[in-house]
């Protein structure tokens, strides 16, 4: 089956303005800023009480502390998001952080909550912080990696989806 969905900045667009999920789309990545967390998990309740599956796209999840990333884990706790996921929007994510964020939503969020994976090319790393966390990955939980053809995306590019799918087949 097919799922198609949508990313929205809740500082950018009203939630409320929504009244039910169109028929193929019932997906939704709210993408924010840190200091728009609690904005976002307003619209996420809002979202999902009309419907949708939603998503939470901390940007730049480099820039959170350890405790940051456990109130952002408690906050989807309480909600119960579809999905969690590591955005390494500027590309800034080391090995190590991505395992150690990695680390911290697996043993804080709720086991049923995926956790997705979105990396940019800046430092060359997506193809392996993308290994890295599906070989980290325990059995009990979902995870999402994005990808995208060729890895069009905002410059540098994205997990070439190639790259992924060839790791994933071996």
């Amino acid at each position: 089956e097919t799922e198609f969905g949508v990313m929205l900045r809740p500082d950018r667009f009203d939630v409320s303005k929504l009244e039910t999920p169109p028929e193929h789309c019932m997906i939704i990545r709210i993408a924010f800023y840190q200091k728009d967390m609690h904005l976002a998990i307003d619209s996420a309740q809002t979202l999902k009480s009309i419907g949708f599956d939603v998503f939470l796209n901390p940007i730049a999840t480099s820039t959170y502390s350890d405790e940051d990333l456990a109130t952002l884990a408690t906050e989807a706790n309480e909600l119960t998001p579809r999905g969690v996921n590591i955005v390494d929007t500027f590309g800034a994510l080391s090995r190590q952080r991505a395992h150690e964020v990695y680390d911290i939503l697996d043993k804080e969020l709720r086991p049923e909550i995926t956790i997705g994976a979105h990396t940019h090319q800046n430092m060359d790393l997506s193809f392996t912080i993308a290994q890295d966390i599906l070989e980290q990955k325990p059995e009990s939980r979902d995870l999402i990696i994005d990808g995208s053809l060729y890895g069009m995306g905002r410059s540098p590019g994205n997990l070439p989806i190639e790259l992924i799918a060839e790791f994933l087949n071996d």
